[in-house]
């Protein structure tokens, strides 16, 4: 929340609210203040920062996942995927750029690496195809 005060503009977290006035957390700060009702001069909701997207990990693909991967994450129509043997869609799909995509493929970090715990704070809950 953004809330203006007493003059003064800051950036942190509602905690609790009644009529009387509200409890907020300065961001960066380890101290609750209470603040009146009468004292507050503006609060809204403070904007998000955009971050910078980045690739996601994907797992390896197999041949029994290769077609849907390849209508759902590279967007080609099932049609024309549909046509294809599995092995010619592996092969194909080994034959992509991915640098400039949404995602690279990679083995699964090891189990309780730096990275293994990066990525679980970015898990989403799109299918890892």
């Amino acid at each position: 929340m953004v809330l203006t005060a007493g003059g003064e503009t800051r950036v942190g977290t509602v905690l609790g609210g009644s009529p009387f006035g509200i409890s907020f957390k300065e961001k960066g700060k380890v101290k609750v203040e209470l603040i009146k009702s009468g004292d507050i001069e503006d609060i809204k909701v403070a904007p998000e920062e955009d971050a910078d997207l980045k690739p996601r990990r994907l797992n390896l693909v197999g041949i029994d996942k290769v077609k849907r991967h390849l209508v759902d994450r590279h967007g080609y129509a099932i049609a024309e995927i549909n046509k294809m043997a599995p092995e010619a869609a592996l092969q194909f799909h080994e034959g992509l750029d991915h640098e400039p995509l949404s995602h690279f493929h990679s083995d699964p970090p090891a189990k309780g690496s730096d990275e293994e715990k990066a990525e679980a704070d970015d898990k989403s809950d799109e299918p890892d195809f």
